[in-house]
């Protein structure tokens, strides 16, 4: 189904230049059907066509990349400090032993 020559997967929620707006909720954020258009610099509907509509993935690629170093740094300090509190129980370990045949 196309609208005007428009294909139904090149609407606004599916643009690149789009970024939805959202409503901060009691517990969560709500999100609403309105954004704004980067190209345009309005506010557009989700639903909304127009002629400069371009692909979203070079946005999400650069989102998992961001998030997945992110990820690996937590990690890694997670594995320093698991790597922390196992020093402190082998060195207090070996103090109880000593201080037990003391």
């Amino acid at each position: 189904m196309e609208k005007q020559g428009i294909k139904k997967n090149e609407k606004c929620i599916y643009c690149g230049n789009y970024e939805r707006y959202y409503v901060k909720g009691s517990q969560t954020f709500q999100r609403t059907n309105q954004g704004y258009c980067y190209q345009q610099k309005t506010i557009v509907d989700k639903n909304y066509y127009c002629e400069c509509w371009k692909s979203r993935l070079s946005k999400i690629n650069i989102r998992k990349r961001t998030i997945s170093i992110k990820l690996n740094k937590i990690l890694i300090d997670l594995v320093v400090i698991r790597q922390i509190l196992q020093e402190n129980q082998e060195e207090e370990k070996i103090y109880n032993e000593q201080f037990e045949s003391n």
